[in-house]
Parts: structure tokens; sequence; C-alpha cells
């Protein structure tokens, strides 16, 4: 979409230029040049969200203010699947979409977003070869995360140097907001690294290989755990250093594609 529009829903009280639709307030907005990802964040920046459609009654609402507004017009809504192909979400609230109004034909698009020759598609981003994918609006346990990162044509990202480390950690620090020394658990993302086989042998699950480059968090001694704490994370309790936990717990995580 070169010219893309979206509409936003708040709640209940409606101010112009919201209109208002039974118990939701929505704007449709025509200036803003933006692709899906920063059409999410701007609406999130008014306090909204992306429209989730869950009726044909709101469908035909919403169908027709976009037709008086423009005509020949594409507004984004808040459906995806880019965690798992041909599984569609509503990107807010992390349920499936039941009520459907697709064009006979669509969705026809496939695997969205795979890293090929150094160009990622959103939501994915670029750093050297790799394409990176932070899952932040939804936590798994590790054994889910790697799953999900592999149905996604990635793997659950390995870290091999200090310069991927750093984009990393700038990454979520400044393009995602996730202030560094928060609580434990909050802002912490798995990533591929485990010693499940043999105690304190760690290395890359996709690859097979030991760790030849670490950033482990030295203030904590990390990896601390034991036989316990078999997974590795970035957490923003520890700087978004690298530090091993159960892998049972539920983190948000990164998948890696090339």
């Amino acid at each position: 979409m070169n010219w893309s529009q979206s509409f936003f829903q708040l709640g209940d009280q409606c101010s112009s230029p919201w209109v208002q639709y039974r118990d939701s307030c929505y704007i449709f907005a025509t200036g803003y040049p933006e692709d899906w990802t920063e059409a999410g964040s701007f609406c999130s920046r008014l306090g909204a969200k992306l429209a989730e459609i869950g009726s044909a009654d709101e469908n035909n609402f919403l169908r027709l203010h976009a037709f008086e507004i423009n005509p020949e017009g594409h507004f984004w809504v808040g459906g995806t699947d880019v965690l798992v192909d041909g599984q569609w979400i509503w990107i807010s609230s992390q349920e499936r979409i039941e009520y459907t109004d697709w064009v006979p034909g669509e969705p026809n698009g496939g695997v969205i977003a795979t890293g090929l020759g150094g160009t990622c598609n959103t939501p994915w981003v670029n750093h050297a070869d790799s394409c990176y994918l932070f899952v932040t609006h939804l936590k798994e346990n590790w054994s889910e995360a790697v799953s999900m990162c592999t149905e996604l044509g990635g793997y659950l990202v390995e870290i091999e140097s200090a310069q991927e480390q750093q984009f990393l950690r700038n990454y979520a620090t400044h393009q995602l907001h996730i202030p560094q020394g928060g609580a434990f658990g909050n802002g912490s993302f798995w990533i591929g690294g485990t010693d499940m086989l043999v105690e304190g042998n760690w290395f890359w699950l996709s690859t097979r290989q030991n760790f030849l480059y670490t950033d482990w968090y030295a203030d904590s001694k990390e990896p601390n755990g034991g036989i316990n704490k078999n997974c590795a994370h970035l957490g923003s309790h520890v700087q978004f250093h690298w530090n091993d936990a159960e892998c049972h717990l539920l983190y948000n995580f990164i998948c890696e594609s090339e």
C-alpha cells in the first residue's frame, strides 16, 4: 500500500473527529501514510487500538464511513497472522478472528515475514544479514517460543557477537521503550540458548553449536540456576544481559531469520 489509512478504536465517549458506533469510538486517519506497524503505534499514542471488527453490523458501519471519506482508500485494521501463517488474530486482544469479510480469494499472502538477502518485511527488523521479530504481545514458555519461531520460518534468536547483542539491547530499549531495571520477568525475551542436555554446557538449539560469544550478567554470576534453570533469556531487570531461567516461565521472545 503506497497510501495507507487507518481507523482506530477508543472508548464509549466520542468527541469530534471521533465517531461513535455502539460502545466504541472510531477515527478514520486519512492523513498518515503509515505501514501496519506504524499505524498500530500511532493509535497506541492516541490511547486507542487498530479497529477489531466483531460483527457484520460493525463491518457495515465502517465500510459506509470509509466509502464516504475516500471511496478508493485503504484502511488498516488490527488483524494479523504474523505469529502463525494462516492463523489470523486481533493484535490487541490476541483473540482469534471469528467474524470475517474477506474479498473472494483472500487472504492469499502466504508467509508474510521472512528475511532474504538482508531485506526484512514489517514487522521484522534488519541487522547485518539477519531479520529479527520481537514478539512483545504474546508470552510463551521456551519450547513454545521455539515452535512459533519455526512456524514463522525462523528460529529463536542466536547471538553470536557483541555487535548483535548491542543491537538487540538497543532495539528493546529505544525502539520498544522497555525500561531497564524493571521487575523480574517484565521485558524478558527468550533466546535460543539452553543447557538442557548437559548441565553447564550451553549451546544454541538451532545450530547445536556451543556458545562462543556470551554476555551473561556478571553481577549475579550468571548462569547461576543449576539444574533447574536451563534456558537463556534477555531481561530488562539485568539490563538485557543474559540470564538463565526455568524453561516453563512465560516470556516474550525474539525470532531470527536469515
